[in-house]
């Protein structure tokens, strides 16, 4: 049967199978289809909870991806649960950061909340749930994890201010999702 191409694009006459061997293979589709897909999805949820009071601390919501492709970027959607807790001043904020690691490196900040909850009176507690979202372009080389981890910070120790992560538990958890994009 002939092929035909009509005015619309459309190609008739082709049967399945009917372009040479090698043609089009998955080599060729994998080199020229790839940009902006998504290789490989990571989650993981934290519900123990965890209180920081008078300084900073890890709120135990983590996650770990290794990349499978060079020059992947990550994005990170995180939301972390907590209870924002007011003792005595009522002046009082959190602070939260989102920090990347490569390969057991030092931790950095990538995004860092600064001065959430505002001014409460004492005794006031206030439950939360803070989104951290962010398309990173880490340097990494192939077989190396990228960790991420959520921190909480109290403005100052000298305030009666607690931050409590997952406060309840099970009832509250946080969590992380890691999605490897294409470059």
């Amino acid at each position: 049967m002939p092929l035909t191409l009509s005015g619309n694009g459309t190609v008739t006459g082709l049967a399945v199978g009917g372009l040479p061997d090698g043609s089009v293979d998955g080599d060729t589709l994998a080199n020229t289809v790839s940009t902006g897909k998504i290789l490989q999805v990571v989650e993981n949820t934290y519900a123990t909870a965890v209180t920081i009071s008078g300084g900073t601390g890890n709120t135990g919501l983590a996650g770990s991806i290794t990349p499978t492709k060079a020059n992947s970027k990550i994005l990170v959607i995180a939301v972390q649960s907590g209870k924002y807790q007011v003792n005595s001043d009522p002046s009082c904020v959190i602070n939260i950061s989102l920090q990347r690691s490569v390969a057991s490196g030092s931790y950095s900040d990538i995004i860092y909340e600064q001065y959430l909850g505002g001014s409460w009176p004492t005794n006031r507690t206030s439950n939360r749930m803070t989104p951290l979202t962010k398309l990173d372009s880490p340097s990494y080389s192939l077989g190396e994890a990228i960790n991420y981890r959520v921190r909480a910070n109290t403005y100052t120790s000298n305030y009666g201010l607690q931050y409590k992560a997952q406060e309840a538990g099970a009832n509250n958890p946080s969590f992380i999702q890691l999605l490897e994009i294409a470059a």
